[in-house]
């Protein structure tokens, strides 16, 4: 059974596009309406201006960001294995959509997005949590081991944007070096270092 998006819908979806096609100086309130066929007003019942329609994209993709992360825990063998498939995933949504990856950082540091934004930390701090009850990540304080997680991950993410902006190319692999980030930081790395200093 289809379902009918609402105008509202239909307008962020068109917004969306728009943005993925030409960043955001092609989206305006007049474009999205045209996109949908609406009339020039319609567009200003549903979005105050620009600014709130970008911040309902970057909201939206905050959410898929984090759904992500939850739902990664149902598709691991352990905790440790979801966090390696929700840094895998996010680093595909960045490379699939990278103007709106831009974005949730620019709206981000204007100060938007706050609960969004704590939510998906929660999210990875979760993780983190499990891995560290599973024995899987080294004991410590998980809200900081999940900044580390996060920051490195956008780091790795923002860097692969750049493309070849004269990065060394070993820093372009941001899928190798973010499985081999959470290795570090796996508790069996430490193990093997111990098994290998014995030996």
């Amino acid at each position: 059974m289809e379902t009918t998006l609402s105008t509202k819908q239909q307008l962020l979806v068109a917004a969306t596009n728009l943005l993925d096609q030409g960043g955001p100086g092609a989206v305006t309130l007049r474009a999205v309406g045209d996109k949908v066929g609406v009339s020039q007003t319609a567009p200003y019942r549903h979005f105050k201006d620009k600014r709130d329609l970008l911040e309902a994209i970057a909201r939206d993709t905050f959410n898929e960001v984090s759904e992500n992360l939850v739902n990664a825990a149902g598709r691991a063998n352990s905790p440790l294995g979801a966090l390696r498939i929700a840094v895998r995933e996010y680093l595909e949504l960045a490379r699939r959509y990278p103007l709106r990856h831009r974005l949730l950082f620019d709206i981000s540091e204007e100060g938007g997005l706050r609960a969004e934004a704590r939510r998906a930390f929660e999210s990875v701090e979760a993780l983190v949590a499990a891995a560290q009850q599973a024995g899987e990540l080294h004991e410590g304080d998980s809200s900081r081991i999940s900044a580390v997680i996060c920051s490195t991950v956008h780091g790795l993410a923002k860097l692969e944007r750049l493309g070849d902006l004269g990065a060394p190319s070993v820093l372009k692999d941001g899928d190798a070096l973010s499985l081999f980030f959470i290795d570090l930081i796996a508790r069996r790395g430490e193990e093997a270092a111990r098994a290998e200093a014995l030996t």
